[in-house]
């Protein structure tokens, strides 16, 4: 028993140490992009400035987009806020704009909106033939204290 605790002790400290070191998803990272031998930088957006993100960088979508989502897009749940992107998912009951009684057009046969959030892209803004893109990301699911950061390259 007496070598149980220490080694369990020991196990806590370990594992507190571990955690205090993970980066932290709200608090933003606002070092030099990583350096990527034999690529050069063309192009980062950093969030830096409150408020709507960048409309030369940025366009949103609207409504209901695609593959049947339950979301209505809407740029009211995007928005830049200390350095970082924040795309709100909402639980919000509105009437659809787009409702009409007699259609099987998924996006026009829901008369209500139900959920909101937002979806932002390049398209027609900033298009690159080559290259290699990075997202860093940081994101925390509602109802649950799980904190995710992410690095995706495509």
């Amino acid at each position: 028993m007496l070598i149980k605790a220490p080694l369990f002790l020991i196990a806590l400290l370990v594992v507190s140490v571990i955690q205090s070191q993970q980066p932290d998803p709200y608090k933003p990272d606002f070092s030099s992009p990583r350096q990527i031998p034999g690529m050069q930088l063309t192009w980062n957006d950093e969030f830096n400035k409150n408020g709507r993100p960048d409309s030369s960088n940025w366009k949103y979508e609207n409504g209901f987009v695609r593959n049947q989502e339950l979301q209505w897009y809407q740029p009211e749940n995007a928005y830049c806020k200390n350095g970082l992107l924040v795309i709100e998912g909402r639980k919000e009951k509105r009437p659809n704009p787009n409702y009409r009684d007699s259609t099987n057009n998924w996006k026009q046969n829901r008369p209500n909106i139900e959920y909101t959030s937002s979806s932002l892209k390049t398209q027609g803004l900033r298009e690159f033939q080559f290259g290699r893109s990075s997202l860093h990301a940081g994101s925390r699911w509602p109802g649950k204290n799980d904190q995710r950061r992410r690095t995706e390259d495509w």
